[in-house]
């Protein structure tokens, strides 16, 4: 799309819009403007005029998102530049993008009239910049209605915005672990960046840490393997002295039956490779139930267990390196009487409410009265349209799955009894699972499964987890650090074969450090030459990001590819400013330290190293830098000066915390 068009909700393209996107976006991969995710940025004209039209705009959207927005009653670039700033995140947000830091406005380079710059933080380049387009769009459509928003372009803006949460939804982080396990690691100071779709990397180098949902770099193939059968796993725990219940796999209806005769009613029958609850039925007491259960089951997977039924309460307990970090009552699927409403008026009540919350029950599941339900209304002597007494609990489902429609419930670990952590951890163990959820059913949590009988039911390779335990597990993972690695930048116009960068590098390797290094072209780890095919300095120190061999490293940028994707990490330790300038000439050798300085002032670097033969450089850097960075002025010919940066690179580069 041109510069001078803007795509409207409806899908129209005009020409020429009152605001415009004034030149093309600028996607960076990598960390810009002091910002630690990618960022999308664009500038936008606005033409002068009043601001009430986004105003009204923002109200509508509001009210739409149930979002409280505060219009800028100003002018109409004001207006729309509050607009474009609130926006973008909530509607990001709101379909599963991570979204943990407010857009910012830049300044704008040539200083053009009536333009800004916006910077936005994001997941997905194209979602954000879809969202900006619609937005863009958005207040042009409203723009020419006049003062009042008609009724036509009130729907025609809201059918744009549904098709375009409907277009990024996709895009974003669909699931429950991922985008809660970026939230924690952003409020940790932990790095993160997306290698593949959900697989993400936390940290850096040797260091770092790759997760997928729940299931870490650490986490065995095989025991994932066996988890993912429950008649595996049920067997493991068994030939372990883990109580677990009395199972046994049907090949077809009638012989589920006849173990269940054998077994004795009431049973469960689950596939024996399927996650997340589908196809578990519970609490089966006659034979015509566990018939159409088992052809349930059967649709999903050829291997259907039919289980002892259990009597107890259900719980997840979360299991991270052996340690138990939370555990969670697990709720059945169902509705509590308030003496007024039937249940079917009670369960309509519920969705709507998890359907429109914006704390954790919208992560919960819809609520249906099918044919388990009357099953188990039947059960308790009610129907559908039954009015349940004031406080009373009517269960709809067997099964206490929170893909079924039940609701988890922390417990507070004091709680729970010692012996019952420790069975659950022992089951972890035994699977040489690093982090699990393991379903135990017991009477009460608060009394040993010794005294009171309890059994483990599940072992989830996977589990999602409770809002709560994501930061507790990613502070066991990286034993309370930010998965970082000293990192030293140097800043300078030629790849010089044994300049600053290099000094560095040896200093590093020389106290057993496997440090990496990217310099002219070429990327090193230890003395080993591992790349001379990357494009840049932001692809080589790349490299050394993902390899977990490295220990700490070096970046020298030489080339302009960090400017176009973006710093390569979101801080340093220690930073050089080399300002001699460059031998050859040409455009592409233009070096402007100051420029450079102001770009690397993003870094937050602790100590920073700036030649002192650049006024402008160093005063540039003292108006930029942050208050808890130390300068220091050095020159590259000064041998003692170059001894003092090396002995820096120690002394400045623990594990440091950015808040």
């Amino acid at each position: 799309m041109s510069a001078q068009q803007t795509q409207t909700p409806e899908g129209n393209t005009n020409a020429r819009t009152s605001i415009q996107l004034h030149s093309r976006p600028h996607f960076f991969e990598g960390y810009a403007f002091g910002f630690r995710q990618p960022v999308l940025r664009y500038t936008v004209f606005v033409p002068d005029g009043d601001g009430a039209p986004p105003d009204r705009l923002g109200l509508l959207l509001g009210k739409t998102l149930d979002v409280e927005f505060e219009p800028e009653n100003t002018s109409l670039r004001h207006a729309i530049t509050h607009y474009l700033l609130f926006w973008p995140r909530v509607i990001l947000e709101q379909s599963e993008h991570p979204v943990f830091e407010s857009a910012r406005l830049l300044p704008t380079p040539d200083g053009s009239s009536g333009v800004s710059t916006i910077a936005q933080p994001c997941l997905d380049h194209n979602a954000a910049f879809s969202v900006v387009n619609f937005l863009v769009g958005a207040a042009n459509a409203v723009l020419k209605t006049g003062r009042e928003l008609k009724p036509d372009t009130e729907k025609q803006l809201l059918s744009g915005l549904d098709k375009l949460q409907k277009s990024i939804k996709p895009l974003g982080l669909n699931g429950f672990n991922q985008l809660h396990f970026l939230q924690a690691a952003f409020e940790l100071g932990i790095p993160w960046m997306r290698l593949k779709e959900k697989i993400f990397q936390l940290g850096f180098g040797s260091r770092a840490r790759w997760l997928n949902s729940s299931i870490t770099d650490a986490t065995p193939s095989i025991s994932t393997t066996l988890a993912r059968n429950k008649f595996f796993t049920s067997g493991i725990l068994r030939s372990n002295g883990i109580p677990v219940p009395a199972q046994s796999p049907a090949k077809s209806k009638y012989e589920a039956v006849q173990i269940a005769d054998e077994m004795g009613f009431p049973v469960v029958v689950k596939p024996a490779d399927m996650d997340g609850g589908k196809g578990v039925k519970a609490n089966i007491h006659n034979a015509e139930t566990l018939r159409k259960a088992f052809v349930s089951a059967n649709r999903l997977s050829k291997l259907v267990l039919v289980e002892q039924h259990v009597p107890g309460r259900d719980y997840r307990i979360h299991v991270v390196n052996g340690v138990v970090h939370g555990v969670l009552e697990r709720i059945p699927g169902g509705v509590t009487g308030n003496g007024k409403d039937s249940v079917t008026d009670l369960v309509e009540r519920q969705n709507i409410e998890r359907a429109t919350a914006r704390d954790d029950r919208r992560h919960l599941y819809q609520m249906t009265i099918d044919e388990e339900a009357r099953e188990q209304l039947e059960a308790q002597n009610l129907a559908p349209d039954s009015v349940p007494a004031e406080g009373l609990f009517v269960r709809l489902r067997g099964a206490c799955n929170v893909t079924g429609g039940g609701v988890p419930a922390p417990v507070p670990l004091e709680e729970v009894h010692p012996d019952n952590l420790a069975l659950a951890a022992r089951a972890a163990r035994v699977l040489r699972l690093d982090v699990a959820g393991i379903d135990m059913l017991i009477p009460d949590i608060g009394e040993s499964w010794l005294e009171s009988g309890g059994h483990i039911c599940e072992v989830n390779a996977q589990p999602q987890m409770h809002t709560d335990m994501h930061k507790p597990m990613l502070v066991s993972l990286f034993n309370g650090t930010e998965g970082r690695i000293p990192i030293a930048v140097v800043i300078s116009p030629e790849p010089e074969s044994d300049g600053v960068a290099t000094a560095l590098h040896r200093a590093l390797s020389e106290k057993s450090a496997t440090a990496g290094l990217v310099r002219d072209g070429q990327v090193r780890i230890g003395e080993r030459l591992v790349s001379r095919e990357h494009v840049g300095s932001y692809s080589g120190a790349r490299i050394l990001c993902l390899d977990p061999a490295v220990d700490a490293m070096v970046i020298s940028v030489t080339d302009e590819q960090i400017r176009q994707k973006g710093w390569p990490v979101d801080a340093c330790d220690l930073l050089v400013v080399d300002c001699t300038p460059p031998a050859a000439a040409g455009e592409n050798r233009s070096y402007s330290p100051s420029d450079w300085v102001e770009f690397a002032s993003q870094l937050r670097p602790g100590l920073a190293f700036i030649d002192d033969r650049d006024a402008e450089c160093l005063e540039r850097a003292s108006a930029v830098f942050p208050r808890t960075c130390e300068l220091r002025t050095f020159r590259p010919d000064d041998r003692n000066d170059m001894a003092t940066i090396t002995e820096a690179v120690f002394a400045n580069t623990p594990q440091t915390t950015h808040s």
